[in-house]
Formats: structure tokens, sequence, C-alpha cells
């Protein structure tokens, strides 16, 4: 009984542990780089059903720097939040015309 305790008051602390900030890597650092985002949104022309905008938001994902790509048929535009220092609002508007459709910056 008391090898039953120990282990479950052992199994207890170990994740109290291991669930602390510092243990998951979300410490405060002042060291640590933060992550600058932007954010556009892309007026896309061709595109005619939910699966035409489900391949577009799947291709801006894969574009390096790309945080989040939601992209909606009506209206049919894309928004898009991502890392400045790897790519930008032009390189993404000519990722949407390599796929074969229209795209303009509408709001950035």
């Amino acid at each position: 009984m008391i090898i039953k305790l120990a282990t479950a008051f052992f199994a207890l602390a170990l994740v109290a542990i291991l669930s602390t900030p510092a243990a998951m890597g979300n410490s405060h650092n002042p060291q640590t780089t933060t992550l600058e985002e932007e954010e556009v949104v892309i007026q896309i022309v061709g595109m005619t059903c939910s699966a035409c905008a489900t391949g577009v938001a799947a291709s801006l994902r894969r574009v390096k720097g790309v945080i989040e790509a939601e992209v909606s048929i009506e209206p049919p535009e894309a928004h898009i939040r991502f890392d400045p220092s790897e790519t930008s609002a032009e390189a993404l508007v000519e990722a949407i015309e390599d796929l074969g459709y229209e795209a303009e910056i509408v709001e950035s």
C-alpha cells in the first residue's frame, strides 16, 4: 500500500513539474526573439467552388513564413498571417497567381 501511494505521489509530482511553463518551453526569456507578424487580405478572382478555396488555402500554408491562411469563396479572398522576414504580401499574391487565379492585395 505504501509503495502504491509513493508511486502515485511521484507520478503527480512529475506531472506537476512537466506541466510548468519552463518545462514546456514557454518561460519568459529576454534573449528569445519574438516572431513578427503581418496580416494581409488578398482578393482572389476565378475561384468557383469551396474546393478551389481549400486548395488555395493549402497551397498558401505551404509557403515558408505563412503562419495562418484562411480562404473563403464568398467573399473570394484570403486572410493571411505571415512572418515578413520569411515572405511578403507580394510573394503571396504570386503564389496564388501561380495556381491560375487573379489576385490583388485589398488590405495589409
